[in-house]
């Protein structure tokens, strides 16, 4: 961190009683003390942290990280390419109350299939136009310039030691990333394992399910995960590149997974089909329920997975941050906060 540069990300509060504060930096901290005192989240975390600094840290991030930016949920999502699909075929018809008619009998998992069994205009394929409509819907007319990040997506751009990996179709992490760097576009290749932005340096975030750019004009090529009949066919092709994107994933080293509910259908897949060899998972849950939690918590431990719960998804940002840093122990500074508190320690500050 520079000096003079905020945090990658805040905190809401600190218990001084429990941890030092970082002096020049108090306003700027969230504290997590009560979360920490977790026996089981603790041990996570400082899982996790180790896994990051020997560079076996991956991330996978789902569709709870773009909702706050103005991008619809799956069940929106879904419902609308309907209600999009019938305007354009019947602009005289009430889409949205047939689209709400068709959404629940068709369920958000067929919605996508119905768009694309649909004739287009004239020369466009099924494909090309369900790309298309996936595009308005999600941007809504906005640019690459307009679409916002959040402590999140910074917080994860600053996470360099970890492979990044998410179900989204937005280039919001890329954006985050391309504004810590100061690089002046995002850049995207075609690999075996699927969509990948890049830098001169290394590769920045994996698309597991395609990637859809704002300003394209036309519908743009490569291959989008969205319908059931993907699902499927992704079930049947086990050489298809997002079944490596998947399989890189999974094998060897730490998974976190964070904006996501389980719902998604290949996930759960790639789940029940583990191997020996297959990754730790652990799975970033808000606490509801104490009984249910508890549950839900020995349902996907016979998976393998471990459940980390938090109160808030606002505390998320804390958490990476303390993922890459490490966690502080009772009464003791932050240690990014240390190393901050060093920084500015080193600015000379002109007089008069």
């Amino acid at each position: 961190m520079l000096p003079g540069q905020t945090p990658e990300s805040n905190r809401n509060s600190l218990n001084p009683s429990k941890r030092r504060m970082c002096p020049r930096a108090a306003i700027l901290i969230h504290s997590f003390d009560n979360m920490l005192s977790h026996p089981q989240t603790r041990r996570a975390i400082t899982s996790l942290h180790e896994a990051y600094n020997d560079g076996d840290l991956k991330i996978l991030i789902g569709a709870g990280a773009s909702v706050p930016c103005g991008f619809p949920t799956w069940d929106e999502l879904s419902r609308t390419l309907i209600e999009q699909s019938i305007k354009e075929q019947q602009p005289t018809l009430s889409a949205a109350e047939i689209a709400d008619s068709l959404f629940a009998k068709l369920g958000k998992e067929r919605a996508a299939d119905f768009v694309q069994l649909q004739p287009g205009v004239e020369g466009e394929s099924s494909s090309h136009r369900l790309r298309r409509l996936l595009r308005d819907v999600l941007y809504s007319g906005r640019s690459m310039e307009e679409l916002p990040t959040t402590a999140l997506h910074r917080q994860i751009a600053a996470m360099n030691h970890a492979k990044v990996y998410t179900t989204n179709y937005d280039p919001l992490l890329e954006i985050a990333m391309l504004r810590r760097s100061g690089a002046a576009e995002i850049k995207l290749r075609h690999k075996q394992s699927g969509w990948t932005a890049f830098d001169e340096k290394q590769d920045l975030v994996a698309h597991l399910h395609g990637y859809v750019d704002p300003s394209e004009k036309v519908a743009g090529s490569g291959k989008i995960v969205i319908a059931d009949s993907h699902y499927y066919q992704l079930a049947l092709e086990t050489e298809a590149s997002a079944n490596h994107c998947w399989h890189e994933l999974m094998t060897g080293g730490k998974v976190l997974i964070l904006g996501m509910s389980l719902a998604d259908p290949n996930l759960r897949r790639i789940l029940y089909r583990q191997s020996a060899d297959q990754s730790d998972i652990y799975l970033l849950l808000k606490r509801d329920n104490s009984a249910a939690d508890k549950f839900l918590e020995q349902h996907w431990r016979v998976q393998q997975l471990t459940c980390v719960f938090i109160d808030d998804w606002s505390e998320i940002p804390g958490i990476l941050r303390d993922i890459k840093w490490g966690v502080p122990g009772d009464r003791e500074m932050d240690p990014w906060c240390v190393l901050k508190d060093a920084l500015f320690s080193r600015v000379q500050v002109p007089s008069g």
